[in-house]
């Protein structure tokens, strides 16, 4: 409230003056109010626009570490499932089929005997080039069924 009197004042204003604890001190004209909540705090000078910059690299920095924690966490937690991805990936009715050989066989295709560490980089470095795997319903790469729906999403999402 002291920052809409400051305002009236031609003094300018901080977010700290719009505290609820502070009492108003004075008569506030309309275009005061508007000028300060509008104007002052809207990135509209170089200054201002370069702060917003460095307030956005700085949290899409700090998105990065928290990607990696998440990815690292749900990686290992699918790891303690029972049974291994190629069972969890097949058909229960193909799986059962197959011989212990042949199971093997294609663990080693797919690289599911390799260390759990080594296939999680496998995988972090096949996402970040685009590689996103195969649905396991459709048989088709994740990236060309998440680009055909994309354009409905965002334009739900405009809305």
């Amino acid at each position: 409230m002291i920052g809409l009197y400051a305002a009236c004042r031609g003094d300018k204003p901080s977010i700290a003056d719009f505290s609820p604890l502070r009492q108003p001190q004075g008569i506030y004209c309309p275009i005061c109010v508007f000028s300060t909540v509008f104007i002052h705090f809207i990135p509209n000078t170089k200054e201002r626009g370069l702060s917003v910059l460095k307030y956005t690299l700085r949290k899409l920095l700090v998105l990065i570490p928290k990607l990696l924690t998440i990815t690292i966490l749900l990686f290992f937690i699918l790891e303690l499932l029972p049974g291994d991805a190629l069972s969890r990936t097949m058909n229960p009715m193909t799986y059962n089929e197959l011989t212990e050989i042949q199971r093997e066989e294609y663990r080693e295709v797919l690289g599911l005997n390799d260390p759990a560490i080594i296939r999680y980089f496998r995988w972090l470095g096949g996402v970040l080039q685009g590689n996103l795997g195969y649905s396991t319903s459709t048989k088709q790469p994740i990236a060309e069924v998440l680009a055909a729906r994309l354009p409905a999403t965002m334009e739900l999402a405009a809305y």
